[in-house]
């Protein structure tokens, strides 16, 4: 009587948005009948979500791309729809212009997560282990990994889906943890979210400082004003705000960050986006001028680039009004690659100012600036940046150039909603959201805390929030399982200051180049292998389901996925 084969062992390191999404790509595309135990490790309390989308937490936390932005594609087990599907009856009062709170977007991953499990088919398990790997050991039989109390294996393919990752702190923030523990003050991170909410309940009548000026700080922003019982209403002006106190907010909030730039919001509705579509012609040009410039040194590769940019952006700006289009797109791209942020003229202004200026072209009410134009149009290249990049093996200097670039462009690309921009400028109106310190001040330890010190005047602060997340630099990761593997020569930087080696699907590469045999990496920290792994669609992408197919082969094999 002839035995079944042995089932092909995977893990998938991290149960988050992407480690859902490589469940599901095995799942689906395995048409050979090859048996598969599956087997995911998550320690947090809600596999398929994670906690960035912690179902649990506030619902002041809010995605930054509206719900007709939200591209995940159905689930292809256990029938569950298009977020935008899902949403349609899950919530009624948020239409495809809103931007959803990201515990909604957790309670549909939470949702396509029960329905995998619910729907697996024959001769395919998954288990889960609620701890986080803490090392790995490969042998001839294939990896085995600490977890917990246990060592779980052998395993002949090992996906990291990691997301977020500890990271050594840098010389501020280790003086800054130092200070807190002599004097008393306050110091904490931005998230989790529940942890700031507990804690800004007693900060009534205190300073607080932020550090950082893009989305986190938006969300801290929302917890020490609404999440207090403040609120905003309308006021005289198209899309004008007011705030109304509640009394329990903190004396003060000074946010600042190096350049002091705020974040461009995004187009108010789907009309005002679609002013930056693109024609067919312009994407299949970026796209050649894309797969031309991951060829070459990043100076030539940036000059591709940056024609190709303003040939498209021109137009939009002419459409709109904008005389000599093509020509502002290109010197505004030309200083961005030069010296981003801080070194344009049009940002040499007061950064309330700025935000207004931003919000008006966000609404539609002013013609947009050669830099908001090109952000959006960038934005709208983003699918098209990750298909190139993201499939070819790009020099590490031009790999540094490009990241660069798309992380520079991100106050626009990567902007929140117009309406949080309104809440920005209610609150600065209002006297509560300070910026007299917002660009790159001088911060002085003091007994109270810090004093923060710029051209604008200083301010002393008793707490300070870190809302700046950390870049996904291999080098400064603490997680103990990625240190191992680097230490170890598996995991190897593409570049300073960049994420691991990773081919097109995956397969983590060592410093000479060679796959390193079942073991694969997806997301944050194979950046430079791949452009962009921020967005949540990201984690359905095709690097996904390029990945199930090769440990789908390996299966077949019966041998490791190399």
């Amino acid at each position: 009587m002839s035995r079944s084969p042995a089932a092909f062992q995977v893990a998938i390191v991290g149960g988050g948005p992407r480690g859902l999404a490589a469940n599901e790509a095995l799942v689906a595309r395995r048409v050979s009948g090859a048996r598969l135990a599956l087997t995911v490790f998550e320690p947090f309390a809600t596999p398929g979500a994670g906690p960035h989308h912690d179902p649990a937490q506030t619902a002041l936390n809010r995605l930054n791309i509206p719900v007709r932005e939200v591209e995940l594609p159905p689930s292809p087990v256990g029938g569950i729809g298009r977020f935008a599907e899902w949403a349609n009856g899950a919530l009624p009062d948020c239409g495809a212009d809103d931007f959803p709170a990201r515990a909604d977007l957790g309670r549909y991953l939470d949702e396509r997560w029960s329905a995998l499990r619910r729907s697996l088919p024959d001769g395919v398990t998954l288990h889960l282990v609620p701890y986080a790997v803490t090392a790995a050991a490969r042998g001839e039989s294939g990896w085995r990994l600490t977890a917990g109390p246990e060592q779980h294996g052998p395993f002949g393919q090992v996906a990291l889906c990691l997301g977020h990752q500890p990271v050594r702190p840098d010389p501020q923030l280790r003086r800054w943890r130092d200070h807190v523990g002599r004097c008393g003050a306050t110091l904490m991170h931005a998230y989790p979210s529940a942890d700031l909410c507990e804690a800004a309940a007693g900060w009534r009548g205190r300073t607080v400082a932020i550090r950082g000026l893009a989305l986190s700080m938006i969300d801290v922003m929302r917890v020490l004003t609404v999440g207090l019982g403040g609120r905003f209403e309308d006021a005289p002006g198209a899309g004008k705000l007011r705030y109304c106190r509640s009394g329990r907010e903190p004396a003060r909030i000074l946010p600042f960050s190096l350049d002091g730039i705020p974040p461009a919001p995004k187009p108010a509705d789907a009309v005002l986006d679609a002013v930056y579509d693109l024609r067919g012609y312009e994407v299949e040009e970026v796209r050649a001028a894309l797969a031309q410039a991951v060829t070459l040194a990043p100076d030539a590769a940036l000059d591709v680039l940056a024609q190709v940019l303003a040939r498209t952006c021109g137009r939009v700006l002419t459409g709109l009004g904008l005389a000599g289009g093509a020509t502002a797109a290109a010197e505004w791209i030309r200083v961005e690659i030069e010296g981003p942020s801080g070194e344009h003229a049009a940002m040499d202004r007061p950064p309330a100012e700025i935000l207004a200026g931003f919000l008006d072209m966000a609404q539609g009410l002013r013609v947009p600036s050669a830099g908001y134009a090109t952000g959006q149009v960038w934005r709208k290249l983003q699918d098209v940046l990750r298909e190139v990049f993201d499939q070819a093996q790009v020099p590490p200097e031009t790999a540094s150039a490009l990241v660069g670039f798309d992380e520079g462009m991100k106050r626009y690309s990567y902007g929140p909603p117009a309406h949080s921009a309104a809440e920005m400028l209610a609150l600065i109106e209002d006297g509560l959201l300070d910026l007299r310190a917002v660009d790159d001040p001088d911060i002085r330890l003091v007994d109270e805390g810090w004093l923060l010190s710029a051209d604008s005047g200083e301010a002393a602060a008793s707490v300070m929030i870190d809302a700046v997340l950390a870049a996904p630099d291999l080098d400064r990761c603490s997680a103990p399982l990625v240190a191992q593997l680097r230490e170890q020569g598996h995991l190897f930087p593409v570049a300073e200051k960049l994420g691991a080696r990773v081919s097109a699907t995956g397969r983590v590469l060592d410093h000479k180049g060679r796959v390193v045999p079942g073991l694969s990496l997806m997301g944050r920290l194979a950046i430079g292998s791949i452009i962009a792994a921020d967005s949540v669609n990201d984690c359905f992408g095709i690097v996904t389901a390029h990945w199930a197919d090769a440990v789908l082969r390996a299966a077949d094999q019966g041998v490791a996925a190399g």
